[in-house]
């Protein structure tokens, strides 16, 4: 069977391949609204060392001592810890983000340099570029509070800022239309299954009967045996009425048939007399 065969049969019963089709759009309508939309865009902050309190002309500075995060990788080492801290719950809860299922976000520290990457998702642009500003926003909070918890002064204190701005928001949902359009296939492939197998069996059932409804035939043989008659059978062992005239010899106006004729076992002889 091959594609016109089967383009041709659901033409033909598109009374059966058409509510097919109309089902699988309705469903495929349905599928692409109930996936709800996703967007992505991310942001990048780098933690840069203090800045020293500028002096007046003549004043000596005072020694403002050590940061205790510069003698274990300093800034970078600082970014790391920080990216730990804005992947915990409590995070999450510190930025009201908690209860909220539909948005996510996510920091990553560079091993090369002292910078994280924020990336946040979200069922719309805006609500993406919300998230992105409250992280950021929390991350230098919390920055400051686990230096100031190591002993850190604050004029030793690393700072946050932001090295890449928000990214443009960028919708990530392609499954939305791979399943409408999955579902619209599949409403493809039933309605021409079944319009196909209605067509087969339409156009088979006229041939059945037709053959039902011709009469069997009896064979020739049997015909044959019917109407053949022995040779040797004599008019009254077939039943024949014999015409008026001398009385044939044997006195009985018959004639005695052969005891192996099979024929004549089978009938009984009629006598026929003559009336003088």
């Amino acid at each position: 069977m091959d594609l016109f065969t089967i383009v041709g049969a659901s033409l033909r019963r598109w009374y059966v391949a058409l509510p097919v089709l109309v089902l699988a759009l309705v469903g495929a309508g349905f599928a692409y609204r109930s996936v709800a939309p996703v967007y992505t865009s991310s942001v990048s902050v780098a933690v840069l060392p203090s800045t020293p309190t500028p002096t007046a002309p003549g004043e000596e500075q005072t020694p403002a001592g050590e940061n205790p995060y510069s003698g274990s990788g300093g800034a970078r080492f600082a970014a790391a810890v920080l990216a730990r801290n804005i992947n915990t719950g409590t995070y999450r809860d510190s930025v009201g983000l908690g209860g909220r299922d539909d948005v996510t976000f996510s920091a990553e520290a560079s091993s090369q340099q002292p910078m994280i990457r924020i990336d946040a998702t979200g069922p719309s642009p805006e609500s993406v570029l919300d998230t992105l500003d409250r992280v950021a926003g929390q991350a230098d909070v919390v920055l400051n509070q686990f230096q100031l918890s190591a002993g850190a002064s604050e004029a030793t204190l690393y700072r946050l800022a932001i090295a890449v701005p928000a990214d443009t928001v960028s919708d990530i949902t392609p499954s939305r239309w791979r399943n409408a359009g999955a579902l619209v296939a599949a409403g493809l492939v039933v309605a021409a299954a079944l319009a196909t197998a209605l067509d087969v069996a339409l156009r088979r059932r006229p041939e059945r009967k037709g053959h039902a409804a011709t009469p069997r035939q009896p064979a020739a043989e049997e015909r044959g045996a019917a109407d053949v008659v022995s040779p040797r059978q004599s008019p009254a062992e077939t039943g024949d009425v014999v015409a008026d005239g001398p009385e044939a010899p044997g006195g009985d106006g018959s004639r005695a048939g052969d005891g192996d004729s099979s024929v004549g076992d089978a009938r009984p002889s009629v006598a026929i007399t003559q009336h003088g």
